[in-house]
């Protein structure tokens, strides 16, 4: 979760893009949601993206293909954006970006929280294992501990669980490519590894080593280097329930 969907308000909420997506491509599940939230994913939409949609459909009408054909070659078949290497990225325009993260007491009395909240402590009651994160962003983005630790207790305190990694998923601006919130896919690959270390330490879980070429390309990441990697060893299924113990190796 993007640190500022914690302390969102209830109308904005309403009005966020979850909504305005519904409302262009799955109006059948929108319809089943309250009438706010229906209002707000109609409000969400401004001039340009009634414009924008209007192109498209006249597109479509006259056989030049569909959003989804083009969002096809875009898209490899994990659902992973292709083509967004960092020889692409638009380093003037990463400069230019700047955003104020929530403050610790935000977060814990936000909106948004209470909805996490309520999700993780939902899924956790059917046991499911949720595990919440930090999302990437710039390193020069300052998030005080207080900040991780209001993060983490969304998840803590409702039955999930909370992955910290030792960079806190922040990175160079030179590692991403159109926006704070997407690394570069060699970047990408590379902040995907430690996410699969610490989940394996999280859930004693044996790690599988990734293939060559990933490797190849996660080293291709300014400034990173991968750290030698902490095998844990699967546990039985009694241990993993009573909770995490120390990580092996």
């Amino acid at each position: 979760m993007e640190v500022q969907q914690y302390d969102i308000s209830r109308a904005a909420n309403r009005m966020d893009v979850d909504g305005a997506m519904l409302f262009r491509h799955d109006r059948a599940l929108l319809w089943q949601m309250p009438p706010g939230r229906i209002l707000g994913a109609a409000f969400d939409n401004t001039m340009p993206d009634g414009l924008e949609a209007l192109a498209e459909m006249a597109a479509r009408a006259a056989g030049l293909g569909h959003l989804r054909a083009r969002l096809a070659r875009e898209e490899d078949a994990e659902g992973d954006e292709i083509g967004t290497s960092l020889a692409t990225a638009d380093r003037a325009f990463l400069a230019g970006l700047h955003r104020v993260e929530p403050s610790a007491r935000a977060i814990r009395d936000g909106y948004g929280t209470v909805l996490i909240g309520r999700f993780v402590a939902a899924a956790a009651a059917r046991g499911v294992i949720v595990i919440g994160g930090l999302p990437t962003d710039f390193r020069d983005v300052r998030l005080p501990q207080a900040g991780i630790s209001a993060i983490g207790g969304v998840y803590r305190q409702h039955g999930g669980r909370f992955l910290e990694l030792a960079n806190h998923s922040r990175y160079p601006r030179a590692d991403f490519y159109n926006s704070e919130d997407h690394l570069a896919q060699p970047c990408q690959y590379f902040h995907s590894m430690l996410v699969a270390r610490g989940l394996a330490r999280l859930l004693h879980r044996r790690l599988v080593a990734p293939a060559p070429a990933m490797l190849s390309l996660a080293a291709t990441c300014p400034q990173e280097a991968l750290p030698p990697a902490q095998h844990s060893v699967r546990t039985s299924r009694a241990s993993r329930r009573a909770g995490p113990g120390p990580p092996a190796g």
